[in-house]
Parts: C-alpha cells; structure tokens; sequence
C-alpha cells in the first residue's frame, strides 16, 4: 500500500460557457503547485512555474456538473495547467434514463453517469497508482444549484 498525501483547491470563474479564471493550489506528497489562467486580450494565458501559455477563446475545464459544457475538443486540467485532447461518448438507458459518458483522455478515462433529470451522480477513474477514484454525489444542505 502506498501513502498519498493529497490536497487540492481550485477557484474557476466562469462567464456563459467558457472559463475566465481561475486559480488552484495542489499539495501532494510535501511538494505544492501553483497554476492559474485568465482571458487576457481576448486569449487565454496559462501559467504554471512562472511560464505563461497562450490556449485559445473559450477554454473549458472538466465541467462534468454541466454535461453540455463537456462537449470540446480539448479540456484544461486546473491542477497541471495541461490542455488535454479529449473524445466524449454518451448513451442513455432507456429504462433508467441514466446517461452515462466518457471522457477519453490519452491516459485513461473519465466514467460520468446523470440521472433522468441530467444532474451529475457519479465520477469514477481509474488511477495507476491507487486503483479506482470514485466521487459519488450526496444531496445535502450545502448542495449548490447551478
């Protein structure tokens, strides 16, 4: 078994569809990164480790709260800085009226599943060093409306 420690912050606003800024601070085995990006001149810039990078208009995260917004050629990944290409597949049970979709990444993949009303559920991947990563969505009081 191995010991992560892992702790990871990020900030995004976000204007319409795209992404304007955003900021987040990730902690991982006593080592911490720093990335940020911002619309500047009508392109977004990137910077991580003091080196900006210029991406393109509308800039996406992986918005997968907001499955529409999934729909891209390429998404930001806030805790590396990278622009990563990306394919999404997508069906619906026609019983359930679950959708289910994947990011496919050059790595791996991103399973998302929505209930009938196409609100996130259910995030899983998988990751070499620990297994499967599954966030499961839990209604409660502080359960923000979007």
């Amino acid at each position: 078994m191995k010991k992560i420690e892992y702790r990871h912050q990020a900030n995004e606003i976000w204007q319409k569809d795209c992404m304007i800024e955003f900021q987040s601070s990730t902690q991982r085995n006593g080592k911490r990164v720093a990335v940020s990006g911002k619309v500047v001149d009508g392109k977004f810039l990137v910077r991580r480790e003091d080196v900006d990078t210029s991406l393109g208009v509308c800039v996406k995260s992986f918005p997968y709260w907001r499955p529409d917004w999934l729909e891209s050629d390429f998404l930001l990944n806030v805790e590396t800085g990278k622009y990563t290409p990306i394919s999404l597949q997508s069906n619906t049970d026609p019983v359930t009226q679950m959708t289910y979709k994947t990011i496919e990444l050059p790595k791996t993949q991103i399973r998302l599943e929505y209930d009938k009303a196409g609100d996130w559920q259910i995030l899983e991947s998988d990751i070499n060093i620990v297994g499967t990563l599954r966030y499961e969505r839990v209604p409660g009081p502080m359960e923000v409306q979007l």
